[in-house]
């Protein structure tokens, strides 16, 4: 099984709907922050081609148990906890994962279908942190579906319009992103509201809203692949088409990262050029006209990670948090990953193999120098 670097118009970049675009009086600008940091990020250097070895402290192996009747086809989001390792599959097997630490196969939760317990195609999930248990967002049937750690139902919640992704809060609480979806063409008469973020109870009572979805790229629908992430007790965002991750904390959101690529990521003027045209052109544009494009982001407790298309290049790039040291590289490899998963200072890449299941590989980044990799 070949990774390929790719829009998520099958599965992990870009997410396509065609909706009609609605003008509303709101600024291209997001809020900002004067505590907020900046990490700059100069792609005017020599900037080399490498690989995880090149820039690894230590590197572990994990083969991945092979299931005749559960095959995972490619892995668009993955999640390691102390005793499981959950991985959501959602165009090919259209199933979520449940492995051990050690690799060996648990279950895997594919109930597809329409009634209750079942889901079209699962977009998105995450882990309740106090009880362990997984909830699966079907985007399609606009609903919520909880199971116990080992994967077994128990019930599921309706939401009132479309969601993009969503994590939950350390409260319990559902923090819903709409992405930069504004009209809703199966509920056209919703809330319609332009904030990215909703937040909900667990029984689907809205809370509040928060951030609102600048107008110029309304409707532009190209996602970063995992917008919602924890950090501590915060959840982090990163909006639609932004350069900026946003803390969000007891109901309230602050900018907290910004990243500056000198010029290179397309600003107000550029949308104002593409208005009205498809979300697929636009991001064909974005790569065609030598952009930034398709950022995306990790936290671990040292460091922040990005990764990003530029000049045909899949770059990465690591910023140390704490003595502000940075590593970048870029590597077309098909076969391996960037990380999808960080779990402490440990980030957790893919390696995937013809005719068997993927591997994964836990590394830590050597910042001070290049030491010999453990096997």
């Amino acid at each position: 099984m070949k990774y390929i670097n790719r829009l998520l118009i099958v599965c992990g970049f870009l997410v396509l709907y065609s909706c009609s675009n609605k003008s509303r009086n709101v600024s291209y600008s997001l809020p900002d922050d004067i505590n907020a940091a900046t990490i700059t990020v100069d792609l005017k250097q020599n900037v080399e081609e490498k690989t995880i070895q090149d820039i690894a402290l230590s590197m572990e192996f994990l083969r991945l148990e092979e299931s005749v009747e559960y095959p995972i086809g490619v892995i668009d989001e993955l999640y390691v906890t102390e005793r499981y390792i959950y991985i959501l599959d959602k165009e090919r097997a259209k199933s979520l994962f449940i492995y051990d630490r050690d690799g060996k196969f648990v279950k895997a939760i594919n109930t597809l279908g329409q009634g209750p317990g079942e889901f079209v195609r699962p977009g998105y999930f995450d882990i309740q942190q106090r009880s362990g248990n997984i909830i699966i967002l079907d985007r399609d049937m606009r609903k919520l579906l909880y199971y116990t750690p080992q994967g077994d139902f128990i019930s599921e919640i309706k939401l009132n319009a479309f969601a993009n992704s969503f994590a939950v809060a350390e409260n319990n609480t559902i923090v819903l992103d709409k992405g930069n979806t504004v009209f809703d063409r199966i509920n056209p008469h919703g809330d319609g509201t332009p904030n990215y973020i909703h937040i909900i109870t667990e029984s689907g009572e809205k809370i509040t809203e928060l951030l609102p979805v600048p107008e110029l790229v309304q409707e532009i629908t190209i996602t970063p692949r995992n917008p919602l992430q924890k950090y501590a007790d915060t959840l982090l965002f990163m909006p639609s088409l932004s350069n900026k991750i946003y803390g969000i904390h007891e109901n309230n959101i602050a900018l907290k990262y910004q990243v500056d690529f000198g010029g290179l990521w397309p600003g107000e003027s550029y949308f104002e050029k593409v208005k009205g045209q498809h979300p697929l052109q636009i991001a064909q544009g974005l790569v065609k006209d030598n952009y930034v494009a398709f950022l995306n982001y990790l936290e671990s407790r040292e460091a922040l990670y990005f990764d990003f298309k530029y000049d045909s290049n899949q770059y990465s790039y690591y910023y140390n948090k704490g003595n502000g040291k940075s590593i970048m590289f870029y590597n077309n490899n098909k076969e391996i990953t960037v990380p999808l998963a960080v779990t402490g200072n440990t980030f957790v890449s893919v390696a995937y193999r013809d005719n068997s299941n993927p591997a994964l590989i836990f590394y830590d980044v050597a910042w001070e120098k290049q030491l010999p990799i453990k096997n």
